[in-house]
């Protein structure tokens, strides 16, 4: 065999075996999605699935799947509360010290009720806002759920709308560098995002689904400022957040 149908042949193989893994990967994405993990993941996202009025048929096709064990779980509870199925409004408290998640329900002119206390299994970070990629900190202050992803890796997610104009206006890098693609998600890890558990998230995936859309709100606190207090951080912004964030924090009392 001459040398240049050996060199012919190496090629050949090296590229037979560049197209086996290609095909691999590709058929491993079709199984089980694109991988995303928090802000820190070097992949793109999958595209994000919009709120509307009317549900996308993708989400309504998770809210049917999960809602009727979601209902018999919640309805009997807000029934307790005064209140009916589906809440009009939801609003998630985050204490990130105490990996706590409290959903809040209301519906027209009542006053937010405590529907349910759920242990955060993994965040990360520590007190102080998100401010910006790769830091792995969870954000503080007062988010918009922007949109509901039935396709994430972590079998359900909520996206957190980081940054806000807020996060933007006292950025210390460019916008392009302040990370973003924070979640509530399913599953047991995290970084940067709040993971439930796939139980927690298919409950909060319908709640949140059904809630009118200008009315799903987090707020993500550094404690729970209702009863803990914080010392000064030496940042006129941050310490001002932390005092409105305390007194939105009295519409939802602790006991």
């Amino acid at each position: 065999m001459t040398a240049s149908r050996a060199a012919d042949l190496r090629a050949l193989a090296y590229c037979l075996m560049i197209a086996a893994v290609a095909i691999a990967l590709c058929l491993r994405v079709l199984h089980e999605g694109v991988p995303t993990l928090a802000d820190e993941s070097p992949l793109p996202p999958p595209a994000p699935v919009l709120f509307a009025d009317v549900l996308p048929s993708v989400v309504e096709e998770a809210v049917a799947r999960y809602e009727p064990a979601v209902r018999a779980r919640y309805a009997p509870l807000m029934a307790e509360l005064g209140l009916s199925w589906p809440a009009r409004q939801v609003t998630l408290l985050g204490f990130k010290a105490e990996k706590r998640l409290e959903v809040w329900v209301a519906s027209g002119d009542s006053q937010f009720r405590r529907l349910a206390v759920l242990p955060v299994l993994a965040a990360s970070g520590h007190a102080g806002p998100k401010r910006q990629y790769g830091d792995h900190q969870v954000p503080e202050g007062f988010y918009p759920v922007t949109e509901l992803n039935p396709r994430s890796s972590y079998h359900l997610s909520l996206r957190v709308g980081y940054p806000n104009d807020e996060d933007i206006a006292h950025a210390r890098v460019p916008r392009d560098k302040m990370g973003g693609d924070i979640y509530v998600h399913g599953g047991s890890r995290s970084v940067g995002c709040l993971a439930m558990g796939n139980a927690a998230i298919e409950g909060l995936f319908c709640l949140v689904a059904r809630a009118a859309p200008d009315q799903r709100r987090v707020i993500l606190a550094p404690v729970d400022l209702r009863v803990t207090a914080v010392a000064p951080s030496g940042d006129p912004w941050v310490d001002d957040l932390y005092d409105r964030l305390r007194q939105a924090l009295a519409d939802f009392p602790a006991s």
